[in-house]
């Protein structure tokens, strides 16, 4: 994604899905979507994973309603209720701040289209070893945004 796309970008171009067939993964419980012969791959309920759709551009993303059946939070220490997904959504847009990315609406689930040929763990893989490659190491969100965005380009090709 360019510079000019992200300043004009918003979360509101993000295209809404409202009834499609969906996959759920029995250990993650993190949905696929398959629409129209392309992939997408449910982001992680966190600011990293809101930074990377971002970064990836409105055009790759598709979200949904909360109505699919949603990840439970007991992995992660909380209790799985309104308060607890209130909290994480708040850390999530503060994180999200802190990258100079805007708030994302409430009340979806937020889902990645894939590279052709690539599936969800084979992504997450390439984008570490990316990291990984570049010496990222910075706590800060906003340290990364340039070489995620330039690292999601290469991954993602002309999709």
């Amino acid at each position: 994604m360019n510079q000019l796309a992200d300043e004009y970008q918003e979360w509101g171009d993000v295209a809404i899905a409202l009834s499609v067939p969906h996959t759920q993964n029995e250990r993650t419980h993190k949905n696929t979507l398959t629409i129209q012969g392309s992939t997408f791959v449910e982001l992680p309920y966190s600011g990293w994973g809101a930074l990377v759709g971002w970064l990836s551009g409105a055009h790759r993303m598709m979200r949904t309603p909360v109505e699919l059946p949603q990840p439970s939070l007991e992995d992660a220490g909380y209790d799985d209720s309104a308060a607890d997904r209130e909290e994480i959504d708040n850390e999530i847009d503060f994180y999200l701040s802190e990258a100079d990315v805007p708030a994302r609406p409430r009340g979806y689930r937020w889902f990645l289209k894939l590279p052709q040929g690539v599936d969800g763990r084979a992504f997450w893989s390439k984008l570490m070893q990316g990291i990984s490659d570049r010496g990222l190491t910075s706590p800060y969100p906003g340290d990364w945004k340039e070489a995620l965005e330039g690292l999601l380009d290469e991954i993602h090709g002309d999709n």
